[in-house]
């Protein structure tokens, strides 16, 4: 069975969000909600499919014997939850953005039935915060919380079966709606018949074209050649910005040249990198540079889950700064005397934290005047030798205002290792060593895109 690649699981434990989660998705996607069947009561506010289709053990426990469900489980309160075969294609026919909350025993069945749907673990930040919210709900009986948080501590041996992981942190809803939506963008398939009817439409006009000039014009096979060619790399730059389009949110309006390499170019950080610290892994990643500035940013694009990819990323660059700016070590010789010794200490690493738009930089800075700052948010890691290219990608990203308007500068698309480039046209590649330099390995695409 194929579900679809417009269906997402949203999935986490009581209080962690998922279903507020949801409800902020309404505000970028027209929803279509798996309906689950099961068998708990109605409570207050509840209706037939709303937010389940409610049925007895005797019902459900037939459609079992019928093969009706695609999944189902025994929750920690005995009742049974499951999703039927006939709902999930209602959904998938919808053309929606589909929306399938499940516990993590039916995601573990999904995960072997249907490899085209992709789940989102929604986790809380920690165990007491959770706590918390299960607590403030109305008249919540103490039994009731300790039997959540015992199923909940169950839940959390099964994170890694999710494709994605994304933590609701408290008092920040709306940053966790944002990083779902994302995901879903990335992902969905609802953009399979928007090309689709593209490329109709561009068999009809070179088709048209070439009927109404084949007889006339002596050139006729040149001109639809660069036509096709023109749509085609029109086209290939649109497709790839669509991909990109969480990158390029960071990349700030008053930019010289962006550009885009997939993680078989990216060598940041990685050299120096010892055996003994695991080195995160990324999708692919954006450089861009500044008019005013000659220090770069760059966007990195995490893989999941990103909690663990932030770790290591931190603890490799406290390990290259130690490397770096190693620390003195007093060592005493056999004759008494006293040397230092330089030894990279990377525990003594810590960066100063700034607050700046809701989210924090880390800044590392020493006596020779050099800097490092970063920052993380959603899947994507910030990273500059100055601090205030940091905070323009985070403004950038916050605020369309302040963000690269892509159509008043020349883009292009090519092979690996660069992606897409978008730069300043009135830069002159020929006599810009700025351009040559970084586009070395591929210096005619970039002078034949700008």
């Amino acid at each position: 069975m194929k579900a679809g690649e417009n269906i997402f699981i949203i999935s986490g434990p009581s209080g962690a969000g998922e279903d507020s989660v949801i409800e902020g998705l309404r505000n970028y996607f027209d929803i279509e909600r798996v309906i689950t069947t099961t068998t708990r009561k109605k409570r207050k506010g509840d209706s037939e499919g709303n937010p389940y289709h409610f049925i007895s053990k005797k019902e459900f426990k037939a459609k079992i014997k019928r093969g009706e469900f695609i999944e189902y489980a025994k929750a920690y309160n005995g009742n049974f939850y499951g999703t039927t075969k006939k709902e999930l294609e209602r959904v998938g026919k919808s053309k929606k953005i589909g929306i399938w909350k499940i516990e993590y025993k039916g995601v573990q069945i999904i995960k072997k039935k249907l490899s085209d749907v992709k789940s989102i673990y929604i986790a809380p930040p920690d165990l007491k915060t959770l706590k918390n919210r299960i607590k403030r709900r109305s008249k919540v009986e103490s039994n009731y919380v300790e039997e959540r948080m015992k199923y909940t501590k169950e839940w959390l041996k099964y994170e890694k079966i999710y494709d994605y992981k994304v933590i609701n942190h408290e008092g920040k809803l709306e940053q966790t709606v944002r990083e779902v939506r994302d995901i879903i963008k990335k992902t969905s398939g609802n953009r399979v018949g928007v090309k689709i009817i593209f490329g109709v439409l561009v068999v009809i006009i070179l088709a048209g074209y070439f009927m109404a000039f084949v007889f006339f014009h002596p050139n006729i096979k040149d001109i639809i050649k660069d036509s096709y060619k023109n749509i085609s790399v029109t086209y290939e730059i649109k497709s790839k910005e669509r991909s990109f389009e969480g990158l390029l949110k960071f990349v700030p309006k008053d930019v010289q040249l962006a550009y885009v390499v997939g993680p078989v170019t990216f060598d940041f950080f990685t050299e120096q990198n010892s055996s003994d610290i695991q080195a995160p892994t990324y999708q692919q990643t954006l450089f861009f540079y500044p008019k005013d500035d000659l220090s770069p940013g760059v966007i990195i694009e995490l893989n999941q889950p990103k909690s663990d990819q932030w770790e290591s990323f931190k603890q490799m660059v406290a390990q290259i700064w130690a490397k770096k700016f190693p620390s003195q070590v007093p060592l005493t010789l056999p004759d008494g005397t006293i040397v230092y010794e330089l030894v990279p200490k990377p525990e003594n690493v810590e960066p100063t934290v700034i607050e700046y738009k809701g989210e924090k930089i880390y800044e590392l800075s020493n006596k020779e005047d050099s800097t490092l700052a970063y920052s993380i948010m959603g899947d994507y890691i910030i990273v500059s030798s100055s601090t205030q290219i940091v905070r323009l990608a985070l403004l950038s990203n916050s605020d369309s205002n302040q963000r690269l308007v892509k159509d008043t500068y020349s883009r292009c698309s090519g092979n690996d290792p660069y992606q897409y480039i978008i730069a300043n046209a009135e830069i002159d590649v020929e006599n810009s060593d700025l351009y040559l330099n970084i586009l070395s390995k591929n210096t005619s695409l970039a002078k034949n895109c700008i």
